[in-house]
């Protein structure tokens, strides 16, 4: 019912609008954190034994921690006190001495950045069990890096980026709240 627009005081433009920024956000957080995805997923097959461990272990540890937490530590880190701020400035993507929170950017980042592992740990699982053949024998055949990613890997990938797609996806809908923000800045 509230999805088509009618709230308790009848019928409002605002909630489709919220829906359909939401779907945008969404929409948006889900390539970013699949296009960072595949590169760290394939960085952390690289690595063997302990160190694959640990940058495992790196990828879930913030898993653990409260959202609120999460939120409260990148407000911190793009306060105007610290370098990401005054880096901003320097480079004129915001006047000097203003933040990066609250903006735009930081909603995205935040999101990415709680989505992230949510879209590496699936994607790393196909990754780790890639048949090396079929990449190699799409070499041998004078394919591209494109034409190898798209023809031989991301074949063989599609599964965990399945998983990847609607764990990202479905939770950053669920953030209407977080999106309703963004058309106030």
């Amino acid at each position: 019912e509230r999805l088509a627009g009618y709230g308790i005081y009848g019928w409002s433009p605002d909630i489709l609008h919220i829906f359909a920024r939401s779907l945008w956000v969404a929409t948006w957080v889900t390539v970013a954190s699949i296009a960072l995805a595949y590169p760290l997923a394939f960085a952390i097959a690289r690595l063997s034994g302990r160190a694959r461990w640990v940058a495992l272990a790196l990828l879930v540890v913030p898993m653990s921690i409260n959202l609120v937490i999460r939120t409260y530590a990148w407000e911190l880190l793009l306060s105007p006190q610290l370098p990401l701020a005054a880096l901003a400035a320097r480079l004129g993507l915001i006047d000097p001495g203003h933040a990066l929170y609250p903006s735009t950017f930081a909603v995205y980042l935040g999101m990415v950045s709680y989505s992230l592992p949510y879209a590496v740990l699936p994607i790393y699982t196909n990754v780790e069990r890639l048949d090396p053949a079929i990449a190699e024998a799409a070499r041998d055949l004078y394919a591209s890096r494109a034409r190898v990613f798209l023809r031989a890997v991301l074949p063989q990938t599609v599964p965990g980026l399945s998983v990847a797609v609607l764990l990202t996806f479905v939770p950053a809908m669920g953030m209407f709240v977080v999106t309703d923000r963004l058309g106030g800045s």
